[in-house]
């Protein structure tokens, strides 16, 4: 069973800052995040060390040219191996979706419950809600 989420290793940071300032990147500099296709918060929260999913570790370590991504992990050599899933998971080929439009306070209930089936399928979901008077209720779904 491989990992439900990895966080970076005091070693790993080392490393990672290493490479960061080769690539002359800071630690939430969009190119970053945009190549590896992940939020800036989830950038903050690698930085951090705090728990992250495979996927988008992986991404995080291989747009800035870190390829032995599982040692940053901090994996040993039984979860290495396993580990090879969560790598081809996170280099395929992967799509983005954004939806726009109007519902009631009626249809919110509706909403709802698409939008939280759609978290549980997405890899990065982040929801943003405007009301009429432009207030927005943002909600990075990440865990």
């Amino acid at each position: 069973m491989t990992k439900s989420s990895y966080q970076l290793s005091q070693e790993g940071l080392q490393e990672i800052e290493q490479a960061r300032k080769r690539k002359g990147w800071n630690r939430t500099d969009p190119d970053w995040f945009e190549k590896a296709r992940v939020s800036e918060s989830t950038l903050k929260r690698f930085f951090r060390g705090e728990r992250i999913s495979p996927n988008n570790f992986i991404r995080i370590c291989k747009a800035i040219d870190i390829q032995d991504w599982q040692r940053l992990a901090g994996l040993a050599e039984d979860d290495i191996s396993i580990s090879k899933l969560s790598e081809a998971q996170a280099t395929q080929l992967q799509y983005g979706l954004t939806v726009s439009g109007v519902f009631t306070e009626e249809q919110k209930l509706q909403v709802d419950s698409i939008l939280e089936a759609l978290k549980n399928l997405l890899l990065n979901p982040q929801i943003v809600i405007k009301s009429q008077n432009g207030i927005d209720k943002s909600s990075d779904m990440n865990q």
